[in-house]
């Protein structure tokens, strides 16, 4: 870019006009407005206040600048260009301010020749040439640099300039090459670029069977059909072949969007299965447990986790919030931690993806009962909760990566590891760590996009505005407490294989009888559940009927005992002994069913025996003459008659057999 000053004969642009300076002096200057053809006057500070303030450009940028100053663009400077094009064009500059400062040559060839090896021998080290130039492309030099404007920007080589430019597709093979893009490149199963000329020349082929050949159409080449793909729009092009989701992640900008201004305005959550095996007790199975985690996107704090063997579902996201919500220090004296960590309060608006814990009737309305906007992401697009996505990778990486047991995040990574031959680590002890990691290590670091730690971050900005909490401490236990439907009968209601009673749930059964209530228990202490009663909807509440075994124990732990009991019992001998009692039993009803109708059978069998004795006495000779003939008569008759299929007798239940078992079939174990 060149420089201008406010001489005679200078333009530039004043606040949309344009002038020119017709006569100067020290203090002020005349001024032709060059389209009304007017003269000013105007003081040169007041120029130089104008031009400091933007409003005023000089001539050379008259084009950019005259309709709105702006929208003006910087050009790419010297600078921008790598450092041998910049000391090429540094030393071409040094020949022409040495011998034409104002662009002209007062010298002849053969003195300009001489100049030019003067100068030459004066060149820095580092601008150092093999040779002098020559003069004709001195002058060169010198009528680009004049053209500009002695901008120094002209001198830069053009190599991006060289070689030849790429031919035009031959016109004939031009349909060609569109229809094998259009039929093989762009499909999702990502054909290669050889395929796509393959099916292209194929094409080429099959249309020259039919064809002189003089007129034959030549084959494409790769260069051709890679010039072809390179002007195809490439967010179409990723769209045919990846998906939409794909190109849309592809091919816009996803930086950072505008952060919240307060604590707990916008908190994220999600889950991740830990890259650790974990104990579930002193020499338990080992498994993998699954992490649900709130994170206040403000401040990086964490405000609430839940760590279970049990896959995502709502009641881990219900416990993850109200541990959210609830002040920390019970918990911290509980895990005997002794650092004090104040992130808690109600958040107002939490960011969830589509997974179906985060669309059932539970946690919406814990959500509406404790005034919390439920925002979910667009299917398919975890950049729109990206801080909590980066924490669970965070935590995987830098801390569980570490421990005994660790999966890694890739099963070939793992080489010689085995997990479950290293893990030590129970739940219980590993939900401490967590805690301990977050609440002593994790919110003290220091955190590049706060400038700050996430600790730091928490307390300046809870001076702004406390985190807000409900009422009443029970209220969030309550809230966060899936509903169920159960039937209320004469033993109280079942729920998790525990029955609940109160006197308010006998005066409802001697009101109303047999009916399904709504319930909300505790995830965390089955001693008592919560009823709505049908007539005040309002609830009360009914406790466990076995307090000592319920009382304080949470969901996972009743199943887990469950599940222990089950597995010891199978692992004795008495579930043999039981099922062999059980076929023996079975067993000797049988025999004794049998013994029963074979001995209803014997007098039936003997008396049919006697009978035909008798009868074959008192048959004579004759009677057996006349039978035979008479089955004569009737053969010959059947085949005389129209031949007609035979039909069996249905077969009669034997009525003497069921006397002896009146109800049918005997009872069996």
């Amino acid at each position: 870019m060149s420089n201008s000053s406010f001489d005679v004969g200078s333009e530039f642009c004043l606040r949309g006009k344009n002038y020119r300076v017709t006569s100067a002096t020290k203090q002020r200057l005349v001024l032709e407005d060059i389209k009304a053809e007017e003269v000013e006057v105007k003081k040169r500070s007041e120029l130089v206040a104008a031009y400091k303030e933007g409003h005023l450009v000089f001539s050379d940028l008259l084009a950019t600048a005259s309709s709105n100053l702006e929208e003006f663009q910087h050009e790419k400077s010297l600078s921008d260009f790598p450092a041998r094009l910049k000391n090429e064009a540094a030393g071409k500059l040094h020949y022409l301010r040495s011998i034409c400062p104002r662009g002209h040559v007062l010298f002849s060839r053969r003195e300009l020749r001489q100049k030019l090896q003067e100068c030459h021998a004066q060149l820095p080290k580092e601008l150092l040439t093999p040779r002098a130039p020559s003069i004709a492309t001195f002058y060169e030099w010198r009528s680009r640099w004049m053209r500009s404007g002695y901008q120094t920007r002209s001198l830069v080589n053009r190599y991006d300039l060289r070689g030849r430019k790429c031919d035009e597709t031959n016109p004939r093979v031009l349909p060609f090459l569109e229809q094998a893009i259009e039929e093989t490149f762009l499909k999702p199963n990502h054909p290669t670029v050889a395929e796509t000329l393959d099916h292209a020349n194929g094409l080429i082929a099959k249309c020259n069977l039919n064809v002189p050949p003089i007129d034959a159409i030549p084959r494409a080449t790769r260069n051709q059909i890679v010039r072809e793909l390179r002007k195809l729009d490439r967010k179409r092009v990723l769209e045919k072949r990846y998906g939409k989701a794909h190109a849309e992640a592809a091919t816009s900008l996803r930086g950072r969007k505008e952060e919240p201004e307060r604590v707990l305005e916008r908190v994220e959550v999600d889950h991740t299965p830990l890259d650790v095996i974990a104990l579930t007790s002193k020499g338990g199975i080992a498994a993998r447990p699954y992490l649900t985690v709130l994170i206040d996107v403000r401040t990086r704090m964490i405000l609430g986790i839940w760590i279970s063997f049990q896959p995502p579902n709502s009641g881990s996201v219900l416990r993850a919030l109200r541990v959210a919500i609830l002040p920390k220090d019970d918990l911290m004296r509980k895990l005997k931690i002794k650092s004090e960590y104040d992130a808690h309060g109600v958040p107002l608006e939490l960011v969830l993806d589509n997974g179906l814990e985060f669309h059932g009737n539970d946690l919406e309305g814990a959500a509406l009962d404790l005034q919390i906007k439920v925002v979910y992401c667009p299917r398919r697009q975890p950049r729109f909760k990206g801080v909590v996505e980066n924490w669970l990778k965070q935590i995987n990486y830098r801390f569980m990566h570490l421990q005994p047991g660790t999966t890694l995040d890739r099963y070939f990574k793992r080489n010689d590891l085995d997990p479950y031959r290293d893990a030590v680590i129970p739940l219980e002890d590993l939900k401490r760590f967590i805690w301990k990691w977050i609440a002593e290590v994790y919110s003290r670091r220091f955190h590049r996009g706060l400038q700050t730690s996430p600790r730091e971050k928490w307390r300046d900005l809870v001076k702004l505005g406390p985190p807000v909490l409900p009422k009443r401490m029970d209220v969030v236990t309550f809230y966060t407490s899936p509903i169920h439907q159960r039937m209320l009968s004469s033993k109280g209601i079942e729920i998790n294989c525990q029955f609940y009673r109160c006197d308010e749930l006998t005066d409802v059964l001697e009101i109303h009888g047999k009916l399904e209530l709504q319930v909300r228990p505790d995830l965390d202490d089955m001693g008592k559940i919560n009823v709505l009663h049908p007539d005040t909807q309002s609830y009360f509440l009914a406790y466990s009927t076995n307090p000592s075994y319920a009382n304080g124990l949470s969901v996972e732990e009743d199943k887990w005992i469950r599940k222990l009991a089950r597995e010891k019992y199978s692992a004795l001998d008495d579930e043999t002994a039981m099922l062999l009692a059980k076929q023996e039993i079975r067993e000797e009803i049988a025999a004794m069913q049998k013994e029963k109708i074979e001995e209803a059978d014997k007098p039936k069998a003997k008396a049919s025996r006697k009978a035909k004795k008798t009868t074959g006495k008192r048959t004579s000779k004759a009677a057996h003459a006349a039978a035979s003939a008479s089955k004569a008569i009737e053969s010959a008759a059947v085949d005389a008659e129209p031949h007609t299929p035979s039909v069996a007798p249905k077969r009669m239940p034997n009525f003497e057999k069921l006397k002896a078992f009146p109800s049918g079939e005997p009872t069996l174990f």
